[in-house]
């Protein structure tokens, strides 16, 4: 799907969904989580919904197989058809081929979208539950500091483990669960792909920004926000999204 609008200054959005889904459909690497329904609409759209709710989102990309590309153009067409949120030509909505790790998929939507904004978020399509209120907050925090993203502090017991046996206790006081979005300014991501060594991966941004010397603020957020991974996490993304139609509705 080709760009529309002017995106100068503001923020982007990289949606990462070009996993493979083999986590959530063990043993296949078959269903794609971005094709996923969750209330009768795909998972996707719920992501779109809330960043195209903030004025400060200027460009959405979305990443996914390289083979898919069409499919996603098709069903970003049909979010802009059925959601009110789609702001026309004042929102611009791409699609790109992504690589064979996170890291390269998301490099590449970041290339997309990193010569007409100043700073970038990116989002696991497979967490459809975001809340835009906490995604205004991450953007501020990325703003004054430079790199930051959502999570909560950690309120599990957190062991250590060796074949399946617990070693040792981790002081939990200083743990977090961290989720995405992650942001960063366009600069300090240019910074860390530069000085990443080849062949190093991370499984996140964080990670990617704290080898290069970045360190990021984090910013607590709703519990919520959980990423459709292992068979049954969808349900239990059903069942928040129906509480938080009802609050809607009762609120």
């Amino acid at each position: 799907m080709t760009e529309t609008g002017g995106i100068e200054g503001g923020f982007a959005v990289v949606l990462a969904a070009a996993g493979s889904g083999s986590r959530f459909d063990p043993g296949t690497g078959s269903g794609r989580k971005q094709f996923l329904e969750l209330g009768g609409r795909p998972l996707l759209f719920y992501s779109l919904d809330v960043f195209a709710s903030l004025d400060e989102v200027r460009a959405i990309c979305i990443v996914v197989p390289g083979g898919e590309l069409e499919a996603a153009g098709e069903l970003a067409a049909s979010w802009i058809g059925e959601s009110a949120h789609a702001r026309g030509d004042d929102l611009a909505l791409s699609s790109v081929a992504g690589g064979d790790s996170r890291q390269e998929s998301v490099r590449l939507g970041i290339e997309a979208v990193g010569d007409a904004c100043e700073w970038i978020l990116v989002h696991d399509a497979a967490r459809p539950l975001v809340d835009a209120g906490d995604v205004g907050a991450l953007m501020d925090a990325v703003r004054k500091y430079g790199a930051a993203a959502l999570g909560y502090p950690a309120i599990d017991s957190i062991k250590r483990e060796a074949d399946g046996f617990c070693q040792q206790g981790i002081d939990r006081s200083h743990v977090w669960c961290v989720q995405t979005p992650q942001g960063a300014s366009v600069e300090n991501f240019r910074i860390a792909y530069s000085r990443r060594p080849e062949g190093e991966e991370h499984t996140d941004e964080l990670g990617l920004l704290e080898a290069a010397g970045i360190s990021a603020k984090l910013v607590e957020g709703s519990r919520e926000n959980i990423k459709v991974t292992l068979p049954g996490d969808e349900d239990l993304a059903a069942f928040f999204l129906s509480q938080r139609q009802r609050r809607g509705r009762d609120g």
